[in-house]
């Protein structure tokens, strides 16, 4: 079983330090070679195979997943246990055995204990790594930054922007293969302590096409860059201070870089970039950002969350995403994905808070735990069984942390594991502590979904289960022979969801919130009781009394 546990950072004062945007070519083999160190991501298409039949499969951005059961996998591994340190900015990560004892000693007997590494980072002081005595390596937190993941994939990618030509006036477009001395990079400044990221401003392109016409589907640098100004200057500041600040969407810094977009003028795009980051730059030395953070408290804007889930993912999972559609058709370890829009009208009809407890039975990458962490601040859990998921849910929760940091953000703990829910040593005791839980049980058998049913016996009073097939039949009726099951504690109430909510359909659909409700059993027994007693021959109900009425 491997753990990821992380926790919120508080929100402390704004460094006045920060870097100035870098404008810098890279030539020939330089380039090249900057792939070839990073190797953040490697070089294979993230393009999802059509859907066929009735084969779930995940989109690129999207959501929970529905966990894979091989009991005997789970229990035949050591575990990994992740800790990230957010007062001293570090990540730590060791082996231990398994624990069952002779399970472990299989495992050591056959497996090397993994050491845990953080992908390379283009030169960056923040992930210098240490070796304390206790032999376990640490790496200072940072974002996964753009530029990584475009000169990972270099060849699918080329100059947009048209730059000057030395001693003349004219422009000329930028060399359009990779390797061009004109490919423009830039660093941008983000709300948190310190913290930038750094950007290559180059456009994906499909190569098969004949006239390399812009992938749309492929992660593209300069679009991030923009809609990260907009969220900023939306989210950061009240918005008669952000118009004095950067202007409107019709006039003013962003109305700038949408402009000298489009013409594809470098210079421009790239003074716009230098205006915003000195802007930015005052204003974290004043902490004008930080105070009006404050007003968010534990609730952040739907929008802000969503825009941080998006580049996690284009960080950490875009690339290998075709991985996740490896699964046995038809069967439980069938993969989808809930996305953003519908968990956030989950956490409206639950009322999640900071105060609550959440856990995803079956979270795949574990954007729902992310989401629910980051725009609530409930403390909250993943549960993956399916070996390629739970690493990116382990990746995503890295960097979810680091990026949270970087805009200044707090979020409630976040934990990933991996293991079997029905036999996850730790989990019944978080399940009793649990308000919300959501079981992606859509591609589920009868018989999982009963298995199911005998863990949600423990669950507090209150507690509800957000799901997408019911356990519980909705004109269910308490009586003499079922009123010791689960299904008659459970009060549950049905709710569409519309199109592009869910990952395996464009239509819309169904899905079931069932809240524990012990009362209605107790009345049951109380009121029978109270009429002298139960037949068993009328089907449980309650038998007349001889007494007159």
């Amino acid at each position: 079983m491997h753990i990821t546990t992380l926790n919120s950072p508080p929100m402390g004062p704004v460094s006045q330090q920060s870097l100035e945007m870098e404008l810098f070519g890279i030539i020939g083999n330089s380039l090249g070679s900057l792939a070839q160190e990073s190797k953040v991501l490697p070089n294979e298409s993230k393009r999802m195979p059509e859907l066929k039949g009735r084969d779930l499969i995940a989109k690129k951005n999207g959501h929970s997943g529905i966990q894979k059961r091989h009991p005997s996998k789970a229990l035949n591994r050591s575990r990994e246990i992740i800790t990230i340190n957010t007062v001293k900015g570090t990540v730590s990560s060791a082996i231990v055995p398994c624990p069952r004892t002779a399970i472990a000693n299989s495992c050591s007997e056959h497996r090397q204990p993994k050491v845990l590494t953080t992908p390379k980072a283009i030169k960056d002081d923040s992930q210098k790594s240490t070796t304390p005595s206790n032999g376990i390596t640490q790496r200072r937190m940072s974002i996964l930054h753009s530029d990584q993941i475009v000169a990972a994939a270099i060849g699918r990618y080329k100059n947009h922007f048209h730059m000057l030509v030395e001693d003349s006036d004219s422009t000329v477009a930028s060399n359009p293969s990779s390797t061009g001395a004109d490919t423009m990079h830039v660093a941008l400044q983000y709300p948190g302590k310190d913290a930038r990221e750094k950007f290559i401003l180059m456009k994906p392109f499909l190569s098969r096409s004949k006239t390399e016409s812009d992938d749309k589907d492929e992660y593209n640098p300069i679009e991030d860059l923009i809609q990260t100004v907009r969220i900023i200057m939306e989210h950061f500041f009240r918005p008669e201070q952000s118009k004095e600040l950067f202007g409107t969407s019709d006039e003013g810094l962003y109305r700038n870089l949408t402009k000298f977009k489009v013409r594809k003028d470098g210079p421009q795009f790239l003074k716009a970039v230098e205006d915003f980051n000195a802007i930015m730059k005052k204003q974290k030395a004043t902490g004008t950002v930080q105070e009006y953070l404050q007003q968010y408290g534990h609730r952040l804007p739907y929008d802000l969350v969503v825009h941080i889930l998006q580049q996690v993912y284009s960080r950490t999972v875009a690339a290998r995403a075709s991985k996740l559609n490896q699964y046995e058709a038809f069967s439980n370890n069938v993969y989808g994905e809930i996305l953003p829009i519908l968990t956030k009208e989950f956490i409206q009809r639950t009322k999640l808070d900071h105060t609550k407890v959440f856990v995803d039975l079956g979270c795949g990458i574990g954007n729902v735990v992310l989401q629910v962490a980051l725009q609530t601040g409930a403390e909250s859990y993943g549960v993956e069984i399916m070996e390629t998921p739970a690493k990116f849910s382990k990746k995503q929760a890295k960097e979810f942390e680091a990026r949270a940091r970087a805009y200044g953000l707090q979020h409630g703990q976040v934990t990933m594991l991996q293991g079997d829910f029905l036999d996850t040593p730790g989990l019944p005791a978080i399940l009793a502590r649990a308000d919300v839980v959501l079981v992606n049980n859509y591609a589920f058998n009868s018989a999982l979904n009963q298995s199911l049913l005998q863990l949600f016996l423990e669950l507090k009073e209150g507690c509800k289960i957000i799901s997408l097939k019911t356990f519980v039949s909705l004109d269910h009726k308490i009586n003499v022979r079922n009123a010791g099951s689960v299904e008659s504690i459970l009060r549950v109430k049905k709710y569409p969801y519309y199109t592009n909510a869910v990952s395996w359909t464009h239509n819309g659909g169904e899905y079931f919130i069932a809240t524990v409700d012990r009362s209605a059993v107790q009345a049951f027994w109380e009121g029978a009781l109270a009429d002298g007693g139960i037949s068993l021959d009328d089907g449980g109900g309650r038998r007349s009394s001889n007494r007159r009425r």
